[in-house]
């Protein structure tokens, strides 16, 4: 079982290049089932906000990079790797708390992305139960940031 985060920010791209990757809660919903259905990972969130679109996955077959950065490529209607930063494993759950914790933020510890990281959790939950290793590390990061 592999982790990945593969997305852009406001620190990898510009404004125009994210408003074309921002995905509605509908459109994230059926890439991230697409993937599934497709054995390429075993379960799946994606976080799109205003100055992020990131989608975690845990890796059912392979390498879930080539078909996530096609995916968000396809959308953008050009190569979208220049723009693409990955994490994984173990740097996946590092990101996602400094990004929970507002530290990947434009403005530092801004506290509405705490909100939006639960949003496309509990979306993603209602769609498809997540196993218990990413909905305990989701949790976690909620929990860490959410405590002021």
């Amino acid at each position: 079982m592999a982790l990945i985060v593969a997305g852009v920010s406001h620190a990898t791209a510009p404004i125009e290049v994210r408003e074309k990757l921002a995905f509605r809660s509908d459109e994230a919903l059926r890439e991230l089932a697409r993937l599934r259905e497709s054995g390429i990972i075993r379960e799946g969130v994606a976080l799109s906000t205003c100055n992020r679109t990131e989608i975690y996955a845990v890796e059912e077959n392979g390498d879930a990079l080539p078909h996530i950065a096609a995916m968000l490529s396809r959308r953008l209607g050009d190569d979208a790797t220049s723009f693409t930063y990955v994490r994984r494993d173990r740097n996946v759950a590092t990101h996602l708390f400094g990004v929970t914790a507002g530290l990947e933020s434009m403005i530092l510890g801004e506290a509405q992305i705490h909100g939006q990281v639960k949003d496309a959790w509990e979306q993603c939950r209602s769609e498809s139960a997540p196993r218990p290793c990413s909905w305990r590390r989701r949790s976690s990061a909620v929990w860490a940031a959410g405590v002021r």
